[in-house]
């Protein structure tokens, strides 16, 4: 599996792991150009540029522009709102957070992006329980092959169940959720960038075979934003 990662100009490799990491150009009207991952999400080998209810992502997308010609298909959708940070890729399905960022006509428009792309995935709305959580990747994410970390109090029973029935599923503390910790990358099936606090979530990925590659991001996570929160994969390939 390759996967670049757009982060925040120039190109440089990351960690001898295969990666290529592109930065993004400064839009002279945002000030804060932390959430790359919002403004866009790769399913398969197709771009989806996503629909921000928020103008600050929409006018973040102008940096984004410049590196589509160089991504083999781009989608663009038609109505709703969704963000990149809702939208997270197992091996057969696409899981949606329904949060304050993406609502049910985004997930619609999703499905008919598929359509338009020849992509036969089943896209899984996910909700939370209760209103506030901005997305998806700040309570649940993929740590490792059919293994995910979850914060199950933000979720409804039966969207934990549905993670259950996909994944094992370590449980993330409340501090841990509150801090960003769940907000991680993967490089590949065995390695996984999370942040040099995450000390718990580190030593289960050990005992499973999996390298954490640990970055201090406490700085970062005060605005706040966490490892995900501030890359994009342009190309995901199975």
């Amino acid at each position: 599996m390759t996967w670049p990662h757009l982060s925040m100009p120039g190109s440089w490799s990351f960690c001898g792991s295969g990666v290529i990491v592109h930065t993004l150009g400064n839009v002279h009207d945002v000030m804060l150009q932390l959430y790359p991952r919002d403004i866009a999400f790769a399913v398969d080998d197709v771009l989806f540029l996503a629909r921000s209810g928020n103008p600050t992502r929409r006018r973040e997308q102008a940096a984004l522009l410049p590196l589509l010609d160089r991504v083999s298909r781009v989608e663009r959708l038609d109505d709703g709102m969704i963000e990149g940070g809702d939208v997270i890729v197992t091996d057969s399905d696409v899981l949606v957070g329904l949060g304050e960022a993406t609502n049910r006509a985004g997930v619609a428009a999703l499905r008919r992006g598929f359509e338009r792309a020849g992509i036969a995935r089943r896209i899984v709305p996910i909700e939370f329980y209760a209103r506030g959580v901005v997305h998806l990747d700040t309570k649940f994410t993929i740590v490792g092959p059919r293994l995910g970390y979850v914060h199950s109090a933000a979720l409804t029973p039966e969207s934990r169940r549905l993670l259950a029935d996909r994944f094992e599923l370590i449980e993330a503390s409340e501090d841990d959720a509150r801090s960003l910790m769940i907000n991680t990358f993967a490089l590949a099936p065995d390695r996984l960038v999370i942040d040099t606090r995450a000390e718990r979530l580190a030593a289960t990925l050990r005992e499973r075979g999996i390298t954490p590659i640990l970055v201090d991001y406490a700085e970062v996570t005060r605005w706040p934003g966490g490892l995900r929160c501030s890359t994009l994969p342009l190309r995901r390939e199975a």
